[in-house]
């Protein structure tokens, strides 16, 4: 996919943007502080010597903020990227998914977190060593059990309410070669753990084994189970949602129709999803283009600065005492890591809530209309529609 960005989809702003108050104040609750950078720092990591930006790397960020919009965002939508084979390794711009899966490091702070990313280290690496062609791996992460650690470890680090399935498929041409792997990705809620556990245990699963599990009360180790799951391709003609299906049966009544209800809605109108996701994230995408140009520079950018303008009477006090410090006598605003952080996180808090709103997020509608008020929720229901 080429992705060329025009300068003016830089500074579109959503009238939604000036009544989000609620919203800025509980960045930290929204992203990890010290990672909210990262995208940005590949755009510096990744420049070119004349200043300029690869094509190559705009791309590669923005299929990862495609999938990002929708993670944050839109509970219902599968999110499907492309990782290249190039050199004997699967490839996401100069990081080998071993490596993205390390920065899971920066991003949680409980051991019990920590112990799930070394889990998603191990899987990164099965994966490229093990993949093989016409075979689909499988990885399933539950959401953190009370065996791992206590429900308000689980909820600060953003692993208390939602399941996460995901396959990795290889992608062969017609002459055999390896040219990448497609990575998909489906969250579902109101899975109990034992599900998963009865699914793996039963002999005649479709993995078509019975699979040891160390502790059947820990998430963990169900997501330790990742190197012995693997199915033929043929026997999920839905990816990802083929996984959800076949733990239909090891549910009871009350939770398989929670679950059906939520496949159903995964199966439908995913194109109408996939297309609000990459406008969201085109949007993104030339926000930390611009954010990275000014970190680049050492001084905000006029787009940086119109954001900050558009949001001037939404700020506390905490950012304006930041954004003073670095204003100078002639009004240019040096730009500094922690001005960039904070910029970064109230962007995307608005393009989550717009992306959010545009795919009938109920839970953060509601949210929405608790912070800001029916008539201010209203005005940002209709900006989206």
């Amino acid at each position: 996919m080429r992705v060329i960005l025009p300068r003016e989809i830089g500074a579109v702003l959503m009238s939604s943007e000036v009544i989000i108050q609620g919203f800025v104040e509980q960045r930290g609750e929204q992203l990890a502080f010290e990672h909210a950078l990262s995208d940005v720092d590949h755009f510096n990591r990744l420049r070119n010597f004349d200043g300029s930006h690869d094509q190559a790397t705009i791309d590669g960020i923005y299929i990862n903020k495609i999938a990002g919009v929708k993670e944050t965002s839109m509970p219902h939508a599968v999110s499907t990227i492309h990782q290249e084979y190039i050199g004997g390794q699967y490839m996401w711009l100069d990081q080998t998914p071993e490596q993205v899966a390390e920065s899971g490091y920066t991003y949680h702070r409980a051991e019990a977190a920590l112990l799930r990313v070394d889990a998603e280290r191990e899987e990164a690496l099965d994966v490229s060593k093990n993949l093989r062609p016409g075979f689909t791996k499988v990885f399933l992460s539950p959401k953190m059990s009370r065996a791992d650690a206590p429900y308000k470890v689980a909820k600060s680090e953003h692993l208390a309410d939602e399941d996460m399935v995901r396959t990795h498929t290889m992608n062969v041409n017609e002459n055999g070669e390896v040219v990448g792997k497609y990575m998909q990705s489906a969250s579902i809620r109101e899975i109990p753990l034992h599900v998963w556990v009865r699914m793996l245990r039963d002999p005649n699963n479709i993995f078509g084994k019975s699979v040891e599990i160390d502790n059947e009360e820990s998430a963990l180790s169900v997501m330790k189970t990742h190197a012995v799951l693997e199915v033929a391709e043929e026997d999920l003609p839905e990816g990802v949602l083929s996984i959800l299906e076949a733990a239909l049966p090891y549910m009871d009544y009350e939770t398989r129709e929670q679950a059906e209800n939520q496949l159903a809605l995964l199966r439908c109108n995913q194109a109408e999803l996939h297309e609000k996701a990459e406008f969201k994230a085109a949007q993104w995408l030339a926000f930390d283009i611009d954010l990275a140009d000014s970190l680049y520079s050492g001084y905000a950018n006029e787009d940086i600065i119109k954001f900050i303008d558009q949001l001037s009477e939404q700020w506390n006090d905490d950012f304006l005492a930041i954004l003073e410090s670095q204003r100078e006598p002639n009004g240019q605003i040096r730009m500094s890591r922690a001005l960039a952080t904070e910029l970064e996180l109230a962007r995307c808090n608005t393009l989550w809530i717009g992306a959010a709103v545009s795919s009938g997020n109920q839970t953060v509608i509601k949210e929405l209309v608790a912070k800001v008020g029916k008539r201010n929720a209203q005005e940002i229901l209709e900006n989206e529609i």
